[in-house]
């Protein structure tokens, strides 16, 4: 626990640090018990934002969003996890509600993941991405925006990241894509297949100084600056070398990989993983 324990002792299935003003810092946390908590800013005392997820499935990650382009909007800080509906906690409230104007299709389909790019924030649901209005990121329907992705190429989509004049799109088991996105015209985005490596869940991949690193389900390692579609994952491992072939299985729990989250040291220029041992 982050300083006090919450009430039952759950576990912590995934957190972040928010930051809804310049001047308010959190911790919001996923747990087992089925609720996303806030903590008091001090981590010593918890409260519950939304109760009654279900955690069977889940695969649990936070984006920020809100404070959109051109509006005085509040932060936001948005929730999916590829089960439940996605969820939204507005500026600093006491509670976490259901998006205002979700897109239809996730009614039955749900997210699995949402990233910001280009001021647009998507969401993630099977093959396709879906796009909200650049000034509400709660609108899907205004002006509704749909992209698919290596559509009946792999089974979903695994994990997005913006970077540069671009997102980065992983594919479960297999494949990664580059969709062009400096056009403001969202017609004119077009995704790109640039590699075979894929990813297993939301948190597998991280931006560094000037590259994006991302762990496969097969445990192998990748960089994008490497990977220009080699035709085969182990050409583009950039650890196989050093690790060989089976360190990869040795050391990870490769079935609950896409629990694992990826980030950044910049100061230490490291990147760390946490995840399940295969012990």
């Amino acid at each position: 626990a982050f300083g006090g324990t919450i009430a039952g002792t759950p576990k912590i299935l995934c957190a972040i640090d928010y930051w809804p003003t310049v001047t308010v810092q959190r911790t919001v946390a996923f747990a087992s018990d089925g609720a996303i908590y806030r903590d008091d800013l001090s981590a010593s005392t918890w409260s519950s934002l939304v109760a009654g997820l279900s955690t069977a499935g889940s695969v649990p990650m936070f984006c920020l969003g809100g404070a959109e382009s051109g509006t005085t909007n509040d932060r936001k800080l948005f929730f999916a996890d590829a089960i439940n509906t996605p969820k939204v906690l507005r500026a600093d409230g006491a509670a976490m509600a259901n998006i205002t104007n979700p897109p239809v299709d996730w009614a039955t389909k749900k997210p699995r993941l949402f990233v910001v790019a280009e001021g647009f924030l998507l969401g993630a649901a099977g093959n396709t991405l879906y796009g909200s209005k650049l000034n509400d990121h709660e609108d899907f329907l205004s002006e509704p925006f749909t992209l698919a992705v290596g559509a009946g190429d792999e089974e979903y989509i695994a994990a997005a990241l913006s970077f540069k004049s671009g997102i980065v799109v992983w594919k479960y088991p297999q494949g990664v894509y580059y969709v062009q996105t400096a056009n403001i015209d969202r017609t004119l985005w077009f995704p790109s297949k640039v590699g075979s490596a894929g990813a297993s869940g939301p948190m597998n991949a991280v931006v560094t100084d000037n590259d994006v690193l991302w762990v496969s389900p097969s445990g192998t390692f990748h960089l994008l600056s490497t990977t220009q579609a080699h035709g085969a994952v182990k050409a583009e491992d950039i650890l196989h070398r050093q690790l060989g072939n089976t360190w990869a299985r040795d050391h990870l729990d490769l079935r609950r990989l896409n629990l694992a989250q990826m980030c950044w040291h910049g100061e230490k220029l490291q990147a760390m993983l946490a995840c399940v041992p295969a012990s």
